[in-house]
């Protein structure tokens, strides 16, 4: 892979040497939210930080695309993200910028015709754990899941692997999005 196609993202510490903007990632409930982090921690996750997200959605014309507008304490992302490949695990273009004015950046989108369409709100846990990004979520509205996720395309297995390790059937994995399961209820 040239240069051109290749990146290096830095997320909750962890670096990624990826296919430039591939985004792998996968979810599942939790029966026991405090069971899964331990069991984490023991196979050896670290424990990166612990915050609040709220997730702004704007409707962009299309349900297979996302734009996200994310408050995290005083930080704000703004992210797009790309239609789904099909997979067991979902994959998908993506590609985010820290915006330095949240408030005023929805403004901005507002006015070129994007407005917002949905808001979830979750506290986050976030660890690192052999490459990867795992996030034990509490969602509002929703209950408690595992999101595990990680730049590149030879991760899939990786993830599946640690679903397994946690002891996460696979009944429990969910390929729906956050905005997907908040508008199916």
């Amino acid at each position: 892979m040239d240069l051109m196609n290749q990146a290096l993202i830095i997320e909750a510490g962890v670096r990624f040497e990826t296919p430039l903007g591939i985004e792998v990632e996968l979810k599942a409930r939790l029966v026991d939210r405090r069971t899964t982090e331990i069991r984490l921690k023991k196979l050896g996750g670290q424990k990166v930080r612990e915050e609040r997200q709220i997730d702004t959605y704007f409707d962009i014309g299309s349900k297979n695309k996302a734009l996200r507008l994310r408050s995290s304490g005083r930080r704000w992302t703004l992210t797009y993200k790309g239609p789904c490949k099909p997979d067991r695990v979902r994959a998908r273009e993506e590609f985010e910028s820290r915006v330095q004015d949240g408030p005023e950046t929805v403004q901005i989108l507002d006015r070129i015709g994007l407005h917002p369409y949905m808001e979830i709100q979750k506290y986050r846990t976030i660890y690192r754990f052999a490459g990867l990004v795992v996030g034990v979520d509490r969602v509002q509205g929703l209950g408690d899941f595992l999101e595990i996720e990680a730049k590149g395309g030879r991760t899939r297995s990786k993830i599946l692997r640690l679903f397994s390790s946690l002891g996460i059937p696979r009944r429990d994995i969910v390929k729906e999005t956050y905005v997907d399961l908040m508008a199916s209820k």
